[in-house]
Formats: structure tokens, sequence, C-alpha cells
């Protein structure tokens, strides 16, 4: 896997952005981005760009890592803006569960947004692998939500 292109794609994303500070960590590789009033700190992101500057060991990421990376992750993102709500009430059982069998049309989780609950539904039959957010945050638009398999 080229590393290179993926961290130029980052530093470029990241300085198009109004982020702050991004921290992004892989197997085998760790970038931490910083912006600021201080001439510095715009440097200091600056010279990433240089080809020199990012070095990837591939040799030092496992094969059990490499397969990690390699796997595609397959994500279900939230639609919009506002809070998650894993189950249809505080006391309830939540909609889905880890390892769960989903089928196409089945609510996955509420978004409430300006007092208005909006379910989410799976848009084909999925396995869920992966809870990225807990219940009660507040999600932003295209975050992700859920690591899926398609069955």
């Amino acid at each position: 896997m080229d590393y290179k292109n993926i961290v130029k794609e980052m530093i470029n994303l990241f300085e198009k952005s109004s982020l702050h500070s991004l921290e992004m960590e892989i197997p085998g590789v760790s970038l931490s981005l910083k912006k600021g009033k201080d001439e510095n700190d715009v440097d200091k992101v600056s010279t990433l760009h240089k080809e020199e500057s990012i070095e990837i060991k591939e040799e030092s990421i496992s094969q059990n890592d490499k397969e990690l990376i390699d796997y595609k992750k397959e994500c279900i993102n939230a639609p919009l803006v506002g809070t998650l709500y894993m189950a249809p009430e505080p006391n309830k059982a939540p909609f889905v569960k880890l390892g769960q069998k989903v089928k196409a049309g089945d609510t996955l989780c509420i978004i409430e947004a300006m007092k208005m609950m909006n379910e989410l539904k799976a848009p084909y039959d999925l396995i869920i692998k992966n809870i990225l957010l807990e219940n009660g945050t507040m999600v932003e638009y295209d975050e992700s939500i859920f690591e899926v398999e398609k069955c």
C-alpha cells in the first residue's frame, strides 16, 4: 500500500479545511498536523509536503496489520447533523448489536435534528462489524456510525 499518497492527500485536505489540528494513525504510520497563528506551525505543516520528510518503512508493518489495512471498510454514515440515539427509548434495547445481521430497510439508529427524529435505515442486507459512536453523542454530517459488511 502506498502510504506516501495517503499522507499527502490527508495534508492537502487538512490545509483546505477549517480544522486547526488533525491526528491520524494507522498501523505503522502516525500523522499529527496543527495549524495556528504561529508561523512556525504553518511551516511545520508545509515541510511535510517534501517527499523526503515522509518516510514509512513497510517492513515495520506486520502481515496481520497489512491485511487489516487492505480490508476495505464499508461504513454507514450520518446523513445529517444531530444527536445519535441507538435505541427507540432510553430504557429499551438498541436497534442493532455488534455482529447482528440486518435486513435492508431495518432501522439502525435515530438521529435527532431540530426536534425531529430521523430513522437511519440499512441500505442493504449487512452485518454490524463495529459500532463507532456512542448513544447520545453528537454526530456530524457524513461521520461514520457503523462499520458493516455486505451480506
